[in-house]
């Protein structure tokens, strides 16, 4: 609940404007959410309009506007969509393969590792795992493009003082660490708040973006704001903090 599928689909939304002037696509896999959940958040993320208001289904002229330029932005990205399931290694590239095909692929997003199906009988979960991730390492090496993978986490963190993720919560398999080329965690400290009631939804939530492994680059921490009305992360505006 840190905001891993928000964070995902703003990485295949910003990559699809990169590609609206260079070439190629985003496709963004979800196994979690339902068409119209992502379209929801679409509209969250870029037209910033309220989750609540979208769930009460009572918008206000400027929220009606606003999801009417969202629509036609959407509509002319390079952005693709798939929430088929089953989800396995092999319609993942079967999707890949035809999006290649027609010059539109450049990233995959993959909403998330442990919800994939191995489309055969399962060899024990921590191995089903391993084979997920070594097939998406694959496709990537394949197509020669980044895929993010997300991942849930174990709750082994919420015993700890320092509710902060590290490797060994990755969960039931090693194999994410060793195969990935980077690791990325999200950290929101008001998450853990004594009080969850005395929330402020209108005040962005600090966030920590820890990169734990970077196998070609460095590692550390970089500080993001999450707005919860409308599920988007951002940068921390100049002098915030």
């Amino acid at each position: 609940s840190m905001g891993k599928s928000s964070l995902g689909l703003q990485y295949a939304i910003n990559a699809s404007r990169y590609c609206k002037t260079n070439g190629g696509g985003a496709l963004y896999i979800s196994v979690e959410m339902s068409q119209d959940m992502i379209s929801q958040r679409l509209l969250q993320i870029i037209g910033n309009v309220d989750g609540q208001a979208i769930y009460n289904s009572y918008f206000s002229k400027s929220e009606r506007d606003a999801m009417e330029a969202t629509q036609r932005d959407v509509d002319s990205l390079p952005l693709y969509f798939s929430t088929e399931t089953p989800v396995t290694i092999q319609s993942i590239r079967a999707k890949a393969r035809d999006m290649q095909r027609k010059g539109a692929l450049s990233i995959l997003v993959v909403d998330y590792l442990q919800m994939l199906d191995t489309g055969k009988e399962t060899q024990g979960r921590t191995r089903d795992i391993g084979v997920l991730s070594r097939g998406l390492k694959s496709i990537a090496k394949e197509f020669s493009i980044p895929v993010i993978a997300l991942s849930s986490l174990s709750r082994a963190s919420e015993q700890r003082n320092d509710k902060r993720p590290i490797m060994s919560d990755l969960r039931e398999s090693g194999d994410i660490e060793s195969d990935a080329d980077v690791v990325q965690f999200l950290y929101r400290p008001d998450y853990y708040a004594e009080d969850r009631n005395a929330w402020d939804e209108d005040m962005p939530s600090e966030t920590e973006v820890i990169t734990a492994k970077n196998r070609n680059g460095s590692i550390g921490v970089s500080r993001i704001e999450f707005h919860k009305r409308v599920a988007r992360f951002a940068d921390i505006p100049e002098g915030s903090l």
